[in-house]
């Protein structure tokens, strides 16, 4: 091929332009909203410490306390002047975050709120609370995630884990594990309490119990 050719030759372009999100992949929070908006068929990815994280379809499990921690989260945010409640919302965290939280509660505007919308309605920013539940991503939920919710200022988190009770019809507030964290010194620190007003933890528990 001539050197005039060779030159003048179109580099190929990739077979899919954006390229397909891949589960492990390494980017950062600009390409992998890029890719994601290109891909409407994908429900839920997120981007944790700057890898992709696409999650399995969602189980019966999953979604059973998944609605409660909607309706429990849904109802403390209608009984609580100045505070909103989302529900799997992308959340731009920074460079290298963009997750995708199952719940979470962000304060309104003029009310010390840490969040804002873009220009594409994505919320920026760290909310007050952040709420997971975790089955097979235990692991991701109680690591990278834990980690990077506390370094962008997530002030509490919640992880509801459901491994272990597979199976069960019924569960509790007592007997179903949670691991909850509170701001402290900069970084998250076990909380032993229910998120929430006394009034707002009793109901949930009771919900649950009469399960």
């Amino acid at each position: 091929m001539s050197a005039i050719a060779e030159r003048n030759r179109k580099p190929a372009r990739p077979l899919y332009d954006p390229p397909l999100l891949e589960n492990g992949a390494r980017l950062t929070s600009r390409e992998f909203l890029r890719r994601y908006e290109a891909m409407p068929e994908v429900k839920k990815a997120e981007l944790i410490e700057g890898i992709v994280y696409l999650p399995p379809p969602v189980s019966s499990d999953h979604s059973e306390l998944d609605s409660l921690i909607q309706t429990w989260l849904g109802t403390y945010a209608a009984h609580t002047p100045g505070l909103r409640c989302y529900t799997n919302t992308t959340v731009l965290l920074g460079p290298r975050n963009t997750p995708q939280p199952d719940a979470c509660l962000c304060l309104k505007p003029g009310v010390g709120r840490q969040t804002r919308f873009n220009e594409k309605k994505y919320l920026v920013g760290a909310p007050e609370l952040i709420a997971e539940i975790a089955a097979t991503s235990a692991s991701l939920d109680l690591g990278d995630k834990l980690e990077a919710y506390a370094v962008a200022g997530v002030r509490e988190y919640l992880v509801w884990r459901t491994l272990e009770h597979v199976g069960r019809r019924r569960v509790s507030a007592c007997e179903t594990p949670r691991d909850e964290f509170r701001k402290s010194a900069g970084r998250f620190a076990r909380w032993p309490r229910f998120y929430g007003s006394p009034e707002i933890r009793g109901e949930f528990a009771l919900t649950l119990a009469r399960r």
